[in-house]
């Protein structure tokens, strides 16, 4: 599955808590998250774990080590660390790779390890975040379905835990 919207609408939120729901009811949830930190950073979680790192590294870190995205510098550390949780997320009922984007579909950086992942058996669902204005290459990427794409709007974004978890039943 695809989860789309626009940035800030609820999108890593809806996962963190579709993940808690699945783990209540017995299902083992793993992947990664990734949510706004302190600030303009960000900070990515291991779903099976808890663990917790900062992604971005500050503005006036070294960018000869950061890999620089827009206006993000990205900790290579830390994208080698959840691609590692990545790596290690199966099996489980519930996958979440939250997100892809711009790193991974222009320059494949990023949470690469998602790829071969998906590729692979040992998961009843995986719930995959991507922006709106990489939708569409997603679905070629990942040989998703159009059926498989739900927007999160601030009007269904509350449900869409509910939503996800009733799939993997």
């Amino acid at each position: 599955m695809i989860l789309t919207g626009p940035r800030g609408v609820g999108k890593s939120t809806a996962c963190l808590a579709a993940c808690w729901q699945a783990q209540a009811r017995g299902y083992r949830s793993a992947g990664i998250v990734t949510c706004r930190g302190a600030g303009d950073s960000l900070d990515v979680m291991d779903v099976s774990t808890g663990d917790e790192r900062r992604l971005t590294l500050a503005e006036s870190a070294e960018r000869s080590i950061a890999v620089v995205q827009g206006r993000f510098l990205f900790d290579p550390a830390v994208l080698a660390w959840g691609n590692n949780a990545l790596l290690h997320a199966l099996p489980c009922d519930l996958l979440v790779v939250d997100e892809i984007g711009p790193l991974e579909a222009d320059r494949r950086l990023g949470w690469m390890a998602a790829f071969d992942v998906l590729q692979q058996e040992g998961f009843v669902l995986a719930v995959v975040v991507v922006r709106p204005e990489l939708v569409s290459w997603a679905q070629s990427a990942l040989d998703a379905q159009s059926e498989s794409i739900l927007p999160v709007t601030s009007a269904n974004r509350d449900g869409v835990p509910f939503t996800i978890v009733e799939m993997l039943g």
